[in-house]
């Protein structure tokens, strides 16, 4: 059996949609697995040993000149419609990838499958499917794009009923709805083989994209002083100006054991630009691709994360990992599995907002955004090392999410 999966971004929708595609092979489905993906992610993707063939797409690159990008378009439709598939499935739900399955060719009894209109994202999307799933909406997104898949190839996730046809659903009461699903079941298809060797390195994943998911810089800087004192390295991948200094202000406040100067940093900063600066604990990676990202990673005890696309492939590791999270909802996106744990205050009656700027006036906090004012560094410190120390979660405390 042939199957397209159309997710083309951003990179933590890509990652949430790795364990349904696990999911098929542990149902003992036989299937010729291709994706089409963003090519920034298409390493990841093919990095993943469930996924047979990845077709790389530049739609990013592409919109910023469609005529410059036509012999690449021509040269891209050629590729995807020269393959009959038998099921084509688009978890991603939008317009944009849609149109891509539609580009895309069937066999005889082949079939497009997505989401209901009720269920989509954009409901747009759904004319273009053949069939139409009813999913629903709040729950984890590994969770919804599960529950696609299984509808969509005929078995069920709580270990039921199942069906041998492609693209006859086992109905949405058969799915199973809740957090224990994503908890017990998350697996991301990476091979054993392709994790490195462990070390004594916590990488703090402190870039992303709105500005109310930042974790206070301070913050940042006092955390690094805590796990260092621990007796680990730190490790802070930065991939723009803003990340880099933060990174800068972070060595540099280790180095001066609890006293900076953002002059300083900003010094030190430009030496960092065309390579690896470091302390004997706190080193500052060199602008990377994704996937030398990536190998870093596997070197990891443990991360530290906002909620960044990074993060979300960090829990693919399956090691500890820590996730600040203020404006989002980690209930829909949040890191999952036992070795990770989500930090979240409910100190303010507009958590999660899903804004991508905080509505207060960055003067009047403490700490900004203030979202964040009770997620406080010696409270990462503590439960990080709980998981350091156990690989486990054991919520006593009922703080966290």
């Amino acid at each position: 059996m042939k199957v397209l999966i159309i997710k083309l971004s951003s990179l933590g929708d890509v990652i949430h949609t790795l364990p349904a595609v696990n999911d098929l092979k542990q149902w003992g489905k036989t299937c010729e697995v291709s994706w089409v993906v963003e090519e920034a992610f298409a390493e990841i993707v093919s990095a993943n040993a469930n996924v047979d063939r990845v077709i790389p797409i530049a739609l990013r690159r592409w919109r910023k000149s469609w005529l410059a990008s036509f012999g690449e378009i021509r040269q891209f439709l050629k590729e995807i419609r020269a393959e009959h598939y038998d099921l084509i499935i688009d978890p991603q739900g939008l317009m944009k990838s849609a149109l891509v399955a539609s580009a895309c060719r069937l066999s005889n009894k082949g079939l497009r499958v997505g989401y209901d209109k009720a269920s989509i994202k954009e409901p747009l999307a759904a004319m273009f499917y053949d069939n139409k799933h009813p999913v629903a909406r709040r729950q984890h997104a590994i969770t919804r794009t599960r529950q696609l898949f299984a509808q969509a190839f005929g078995y069920s996730l709580d270990a039921g009923r199942r069906s041998d046809t492609p693209g006859v659903a086992v109905s949405a009461t058969e799915i199973v709805n809740d957090r224990q699903l994503v908890d017990s079941g998350t697996h991301y298809g990476f091979v054993q083989s392709q994790v490195g060797e462990v070390t004594n390195s916590i990488m703090f994943l402190h870039g992303t994209t709105w500005a109310s998911k930042h974790w206070p810089d301070a913050y940042w800087c006092e955390l690094a002083q805590h796990i260092v004192s621990l007796g680990y390295t730190i490790l802070l991948p930065q991939s723009n100006e803003v990340e880099l200094a933060r990174a800068t202000q972070i060595e540099a406040y280790v180095d001066q054991q609890g006293s900076y100067s953002k002059a300083q940093a900003s010094d030190q900063a430009s030496q960092t630009k065309n390579g690896v600066r470091s302390n004997s604990t706190v080193k500052i990676l060199p602008l990377s691709s994704l996937t030398e990202i990536f190998e870093m990673m596997k070197q990891c005890a443990g991360f530290v994360s906002v909620d960044t696309g990074l993060g979300h492939l960090a829990c693919a590791l399956e090691r500890p990992l820590i996730g600040l999270y203020g404006s989002t909802d980690p209930s829909l996106t949040g890191p999952t599995g036992s070795m990770h744990r989500v930090l979240t205050s409910q100190a303010l009656p507009c958590i999660p907002c899903m804004k991508k700027h905080c509505q207060y006036d960055q003067t009047l906090t403490e700490a900004f955004p203030p979202c964040f004012q009770a997620v406080t560094p010696v409270r990462v410190r503590d439960r990080l090392s709980e998981l350091l120390d156990a690989n486990k979660i054991i919520d006593t405390k009922g703080d966290l999410y």
